[in-house]
């Protein structure tokens, strides 16, 4: 079947007897009708500028529109065409253009036909445009009729690019076509039709073509999974009305946005724009099976939510409005699905509650928290219910606890986007790994029993090693393992013990990647697993043991020249160690301690740091030749990556850096425009979309940065430190209070006031050997000592101190021997004693 962006092929043009004469009669006649029909299409189609277009009056309310003798009047004399006596063929096809919303109804279709045809052939050369209407106009008839097919053939009849020369029909025609496009799955092309039949509109100041058409380019977005930009389409549809919009355009805009909000999984806004759309059709009336309908759709939102009783009070009442009818079997069944699934399901699940296991991997605290912001910017969205969950924190892990009906598939969803940020916020590494299980869950007075078995199942999932194999390939993002219970949840093929690919059971555990065929975005059909996740299914015997999500990358994020770049800053600095030193000298180069005395970055001007950025670019050029252009952006806090604007396509060096804990992450991405999310006023810096932040290829995330030492002290001792008059003096009471741990010349420098720090520091460690303070640098001698007394070993520019005594029967850490006795590091109860004059002054390398 021909459709528009095909070749078309032309209309067949065959006048009829050369010269047919109009007679003056004819002319009024058409005249007549035109303005009855053009009274008729603005009760149709109130607020369009179609008739104007047209130059057509409409007539007053003296004719009766609805008498169908005057309407197959209308058409008979349309099917006259190409006779003498009969009216222009302009007039005709204009009559036939205003008339297409009531060709489509039955008593008059194959009639409008008979006129467009005779039309379509009657064409006399040179005045092709009465052809080229006459298709178009069929073509919307049979469309409204519900004939997409027909419509699709009658349009791929009208030579190429003739109705965009046509003023009147480049915003219907193109609408229709991308309307045709929608239906048939062209995406893409469907998009372009749709703003080109906008754009025709906004032109003609069509309101109610404005209206629709947004409406249409809504749905099309939606389906291309660009569901940010509906919200504005649906607003432009509402901005011709600023104060009452007619019902059935407020209807589909609602409608529109609904399904916009359900493919994004935006549920929280989703509900209100459900309990929105159902206000109006309390207000229009009417129709029970659309609001049925509605309250099903409503009744799955809310089971989403957690929010089960209301559920169930939606799906009662959808049945209540599905009654009756017989061909309405199919959405009871579903309202009835829904009630069940409301009810707690099964009693093998009912109470069953769901259980997170975060592995730790270091700060429990600071995983704890960051998991419990992920938990509530989730239920923010609404990806999980208003219900709060219950946190457990131990040494080694922490756990949530949530109350049953809460969407595992959501759950998973949120983490995945929100927790890394919040443990990279935190200091953490941002790769989470996580565990979800669905069990009963004990509690003891009021708190969670971490002993129970459930939740012991559910921390041990973390531990395991098919598990661990499996996460170590995404060093930068969440893997998550289900146990079989939690990924039934999902409405995952297969889950819960059976084999997945039909082969024999071994008595090993064995993985299987992929699991059942899948599509682009991690689903099998139906609910599927998670969106953007990978299955890979552990068995054992023939059993699912458990299901690992990983990440489903999008590799088509990264072009050539991107990847080119990443593999050079990997071979020239696997570690990162030269970006996280050149980013480190930026900083310091700029805060300029021993001028300044200042430590944080907060302290800077925004000039100043442009300065750090720019030091940055410059040190990673002369570090990395050969790098292709890039741009680069610096953040000195916060995680949400904000810009003041995207630049036009091309690479960006994205470099944080986390003063607060010591961390560093850079990352690569293309940046397009359209990358960040729209900001409140037009200067305002605007964080990146979801999509872009996903787009980053990174090198380094969360990695060590060399700290800075006098920002991360507590404030009283930083009071304490800096309080002294001397640079000696303040020298010393730095070794005092930050023992066992490596002073960077950068801190010295902030708190001498001076470049060259060696002679103050032997002033001060003078002093702090008669308090049994000994204070090493980095040469040889003192990485020696340092490394014998098991203190962290100084680099060349940095020094460690601590506090010796002599060693007795109670101590046991290791010792170094000086003036003939054996000295150990000191504990808080150990006495002050000074030290023997063999143990060295600190000291740089030479």
């Amino acid at each position: 079947m021909a459709h528009p962006q095909q070749e078309r092929v032309g209309l067949v043009v065959r006048g009829g007897p050369s010269g047919a004469r109009t007679s003056g009669a004819a002319t009024r006649l058409a005249r007549h009708h035109l303005s009855a029909a053009a009274a008729l299409y603005e009760e149709d189609r109130p607020d369009s500028a179609l008739a104007d277009q047209l130059r057509v009056r409409a007539a007053g309310t003296a004719v009766d529109h609805t008498l169908p003798v005057w309407l197959g009047n209308a058409l008979a004399v349309a099917a006259t065409a190409g006779r003498d006596g009969t009216p222009p063929a302009e007039d005709l096809a204009d009559l036939l253009l205003l008339l297409h919303p009531r060709g489509a109804s039955t008593p008059y279709r194959s009639r409008f036909e008979q006129a467009a045809r005779a039309l379509i052939e009657a064409g006399p050369t040179g005045a092709e445009r009465s052809a080229v209407r006459a298709a178009a106009a069929l073509a919307l008839a049979q469309y409204a009729a519900g004939a997409h097919g027909e419509a699709a053939s009658t349009l791929g009849e009208v030579p190429a690019g003739s109705w965009d020369r046509d003023a009147v029909l480049r915003g219907p025609v193109n609408r229709l076509a991308g309307r045709l496009a929608l239906a048939r799955g062209a995406l893409e092309e469907a998009e372009g039709l749709l703003g080109r039949a906008l754009d025709a509109y906004r032109t003609d100041g069509d309101r109610a073509g404005v209206a629709a058409a947004s409406l249409d380019l809504a749905a099309a977005l939606t389906r291309l999974g660009r569901t940010g930009e509906v919200l504005r389409a649906v607003l432009e549809a509402f901005g011709g009305y600023p104060d009452s919009v007619p019902h059935p355009l407020m209807r589909g805009g609602l409608l529109a946005l609904e399904e916009a909000l359900a493919t994004a999984g935006r549920y929280g806004e989703l509900l209100s724009a459900q309990e929105a759309l159902r206000a109006q059709y309390a207000t229009e009336g009417g129709d029970r099976r659309a609001e049925g309908l509605l309250l099903t759709r409503t009744a799955r939102t809310l089971i989403r939510l957690g929010r089960l009783g209301e559920a169930r009070e939606a799906a009662r009442t959808a049945l209540g409005h599905l009654a009756g009818a017989a061909d309405l079997e199919g959405d009871r069944e579903e309202a009835r699905r829904l009630l069940a699934e409301a009810g707690g399901g099964d009693a093998g699940t009912h109470g069953a509650r769901t259980i997170v296991a975060l592995d730790t991997g270091g700060d429990h605290i600071a995983a704890g928290r960051a998991l419990s912001l992920a938990l509530a910017m989730s239920r923010g969205e609404g990806a999980i219910g208003p219900a709060d969950h219950r946190m457990v924190v131990e040494e080694a892990h922490c756990l949530a606890v949530l109350p049953s009906g809460a969407p595992v598939g959501e759950l998973v969803t949120g983490l995945a986007r929100w927790l890394p940020d919040e443990l990279e916020a935190a200091g953490a590494s941002p790769a989470a790994r996580l565990a979800v299980h669905t069990g009963t869950v004990e509690e003891r007075g009021g708190r969670i029993d971490a002993s129970g078995l459930n939740v012991r199942l559910a921390v041990a999932m973390t531990r395991s090693a098919e598990f661990r194999s499996l996460s170590e390939n995404y060093p930068f993002h969440s893997t998550v393992c289900l146990s079989p219970e939690a990924f039934a949840l999902l409405g995952g093929d297969g889950a819960g013990g059976g084999r997945r690919d039909g082969g024999p059971g071994g008595d090993r555990a064995r993985r299987r990647d992929g699991g059942a065929e899948r599509d682009e975005a991690g689903r099998t059909g139906g609910a599927g697993p998670v969106a953007g996740f990978r299955v890979h299914e552990v068995s054992e015997g023939g059993r699912a043991v458990c299901f690992v999500l990983t990440p489903r990358l999008d590799l088509s994020a990264y072009d050539a020249e991107l990847l080119m770049a990443a593999r050079l800053f990997a071979d020239a600095d696997p570690d990162g160690r030269l970006m996280a030193a050149a980013l480190r000298k930026s900083i310091d180069s700029v805060l300029d301690p021993e001028r300044t005395g200042r430590y944080d970055p907060n302290d800077l001007d925004e000039r100043e740091k442009s300065l750090i950025s720019a030091l940055l670019e410059q040190e990673l050029r002369a570090s990395f030749p050969g790098l292709p252009g890039f741009r680069l952006r610096l953040f000195l806090s916060g995680h949400d990556w904000a810009f003041p604007q995207i630049w036009d396509s091309g690479i960006c060096l994205l470099v944080r850096a986390d003063e607060e804990h010591a961390r560093w992450s850079v990352g690569l991405l293309r940046t397009r425009p359209g990358m960040t999310v729209a900001p409140v006023n037009r200067d305002a810096p605007s964080p990146l979309t979801t999509e872009a932040r996903e787009a980053v290829l990174w090198l380094h995330r969360s990695a060590p940065l060399r700290e800075n030492l006098l920002l991360r002290l507590p404030e009283r001792d930083r009071v304490a430190i800096l309080a002294p008059a001397s640079g000696a003096d303040r020298t010393a009471e730095l070794f005092r209070r930050v023992r066992e741990r490596p002073v960077p010349e950068a801190a010295l420098r902030a708190v001498t006031r001076r470049r060259d720090n060696a002679r103050t520091v032997r002033e001060a460690a003078a002093v702090l050997r008669e308090e049994g303070v000994l204070v090493v640098g980095g040469n040889r001698r003192g990485r020696e000592l340092a490394g014998a007394l098991r203190l962290p070993v100084p680099d060349a520019d940095a020094y460690v101190s601590v506090r010796l005594t002599r060693r007795r029967p109670h101590h046991a850490a290791p010792s170094i021997v000086a003036g003939g006795v054996a000295w150990v590091a000191a504990g808080p109860d150990d006495p002050l004693e000074p030290l023997p004059g063999d143990l060295p002054n600190p000291r740089r390398p030479r």
